[in-house]
């Protein structure tokens, strides 16, 4: 309830919680870290991307707000607690909450669309999908990541990802 209550504390949290859970050695244990992501769930229905730069310059890409952000949380999928186990399953509803955003995870998947039409719209997905393009081919890690990502899209917005 409190994330649909202070939705203006969202982006905050969120970006502190996921420098956090990113440290290479964080001061937390696996329990702690678990918790720490299954809290930040539901926050990120709130969050909304702003539309990557369209630019030939790489610079002013990795810069803006919408890279940084989902970089670091990408960063954390990488992490070994967070690709695995409970882990994972958290992990990856983070994200389906933020292809969501806005909208509403149910209320997206209530309505399954045939077509692209009937398809609500769902403006995390088209940012999402341009910041994959960009860093899937950096390792094999971050394509097999954004491969899963990628399905996660899929699921909520299936004529957006094949468009």
């Amino acid at each position: 309830a409190v994330p649909e209550q202070c939705p203006a504390l969202t982006l905050a949290l969120v970006e502190d919680a996921m420098r956090l859970l990113s440290q290479e050695r964080p001061q937390l244990d696996l329990n702690q870290l678990l918790k720490l992501l299954q809290l930040l769930v539901p926050w990120y229905a709130n969050v909304r991307l702003e539309p990557l730069p369209v630019s030939n310059s790489r610079e002013s890409m990795t810069e803006a707000k919408s890279f940084v952000f989902l970089r670091t949380l990408s960063i954390v999928g990488l992490q070994n607690w967070a690709s695995s186990g409970d882990g994972c399953d958290v992990y990856f509803s983070i994200w389906q909450q933020l292809f969501a955003a806005g909208v509403g995870v149910t209320a997206v998947l209530n309505q399954a669309p045939c077509r692209a039409s009937d398809e609500l719209s769902l403006p995390n997905v088209s940012v999402v999908l341009a910041y994959l393009l960009q860093v899937a081919s950096r390792s094999e890690a971050a394509l097999d990541l954004a491969a899963k990502v990628v399905l996660v899209a899929f699921e909520l917005a299936p004529h957006t990802v094949l468009a």
